[in-house]
């Protein structure tokens, strides 16, 4: 889930991104595994969520305090360790 969102962050140059439904099968992830990431994500401090009603979910790509966004930060180190653990719950 993370990759996916790393992704589309260096596609759109933007820290704020939504993700399409087609996207998520192309990484194969169906939309509960993708708000079971999300919310693993978002209890780590890494992202932001806003859902909506009716509409796909924005997320914020938060900074974590190291000056480091977007595709400038190391994704498997750092804030990042343990989400799959998290997920896992």
């Amino acid at each position: 889930m993370g990759v996916l969102v790393w992704f589309m962050v260096g596609i759109r140059r933007a820290n704020v991104v939504t993700i399409p439904a087609p996207r998520l099968a192309e990484f194969g992830l169906d939309r509960f595994a993708f708000y079971r990431g999300l919310a693993a994500l978002e209890r780590r401090g890494l992202v932001r969520v806003e859902r909506r009603r009716g509409a796909t979910a924005r997320i914020t790509l938060v900074d974590g305090g190291h000056g480091h966004t977007g595709q400038r930060c190391h994704a498997a180190g750092g804030h990042w360790q343990g989400v799959h653990d998290d997920m896992q719950k």
